[in-house]
């Protein structure tokens, strides 16, 4: 399955990239006047890529692996699957 690329965009809608599937998601901002909540809920297949220099994505840290299947609030990193605070 061919991947999309979303690059250097700000994000601060509620569930701004609802159902996102299969992307890397390189240099973004969840932040912002609106402060939404949930961006990436029900994400499957996305990739967090940092921005040079990295920038913030609200407590998932750059090369985060987020998939909805698995819990709303839980990322990958390194192997590890880890609980967003």
């Amino acid at each position: 399955m061919d991947r999309n690329t979303i690059q250097n965009q700000q994000f601060d809608a509620e569930r701004a990239l609802y159902h996102l599937q299969h992307t890397d998601v390189e240099g973004c901002i969840f932040a912002g006047p609106a402060d939404g909540e949930s961006a990436l809920k029900e994400a499957r297949d996305v990739r967090l890529l940092p921005a040079l220099p990295p920038l913030a994505c609200k407590g998932i840290p750059a090369g985060a692996f987020v998939d909805g299947r698995i819990g709303p609030r839980r990322y990958l990193v390194r192997g590890k699957w880890r609980h967003l605070g």
